[in-house]
């Protein structure tokens, strides 16, 4: 309720001076964004639930200022503080996941070659990380329809990486989203955006490891994808063939090993 900024940026402005609260100045600063993301992932540990909640009040706060309809000049803010929390937070999972792996339950402090690790009891346990992916994908999915460009973009990057750190919980919701937006014809602002998202998705859905039935998913997207060439519109056509060029290099050591009979015949079809 702080946040009651006029909807639109051609909208009149308010005759009423609204002013940021004070504990939320920081996500319009864009000096202290990247600190305040890396300070809130690191914050997060199962032994304080309280910083979760602190968390979940603060997502709450922002999540309407994602809207497409509520663009302004805090888009770019809120959009880059997104983007910094999920890298963050994908680069804390990959360190605790593989310290876990090692045997290495106790603190690593950080140095110039090695990166800290928080000891076992501070690690993000997977009930704990599916709670903030549920908190997140929401704005994911309100900031690839932005019609601010760098939201949509930071949009994506996080799409990729929340489906990095909980593949099981993203990618399926992000390809069905996709495949419906690239299938509206009478909405060319979502198939815009389904092609932005595929673009950058394209290196997990594909990866075996992450998700191994992502593969069965490509036919269906390269064809959906076609009319994404469109020499009227250069930022549509160019994700479209990011998403072409992205698919091609995953599939080349896929089809050398001698998977994906099937898909093979389909592309010679599809070339």
């Amino acid at each position: 309720s702080s946040f009651r900024l006029p909807l639109g940026s051609a909208a009149p402005q308010s005759p009423v001076e609204r002013r940021c609260p004070a504990h939320c100045v920081f996500l319009l600063t864009e000096k202290l964004n990247v600190s305040a993301a890396a300070f809130c992932v690191h914050t997060l540990t199962p032994r304080n639930p309280e910083s979760f909640n602190y968390f979940r009040r603060l997502i709450a706060l922002v999540t309407n200022f994602f809207h497409p309809s509520n663009g302004g000049r805090w888009s770019s803010y809120l959009a880059c503080f997104l983007g910094q929390f999920t890298s963050n937070l994908t680069a804390r999972v990959a360190r605790e996941r593989s310290a876990t792996k090692a045997g290495v339950n106790e603190r690593v402090v950080g140095s110039h070659s090695v990166k800290p690790v928080a000891p076992l009891e501070d690690r993000l346990t997977d009930e704990l990380l599916a709670e903030i992916v549920d908190l997140l994908l929401p704005l994911v999915q309100l900031g690839l329809h932005a019609k601010q460009g760098y939201m949509s973009l930071q949009a994506a990057s996080a799409a990729r990486d929340l489906a990095v750190v909980a593949p099981q919980l993203v990618i399926e919701k992000l390809l069905d989203a996709a495949a419906s937006g690239l299938g509206s014809i009478s909405s060319p602002h979502r198939t815009s955006a389904a092609l932005k998202m595929l673009a950058t998705l394209t290196p997990v859905f594909l990866d075996s490891d992450l998700w191994p039935t992502g593969v069965d998913f490509l036919p269906q997207a390269l064809e959906l994808t076609l009319p994404g060439i469109d020499p009227n519109d250069p930022s549509k056509t160019e994700a479209t063939f990011r998403f072409i060029a992205g698919a091609s290099a995953r599939l080349q050591s896929l089809l050398a090993n001698g998977k994906g009979e099937e898909l093979s015949i389909f592309l010679e079809d599809y070339s």
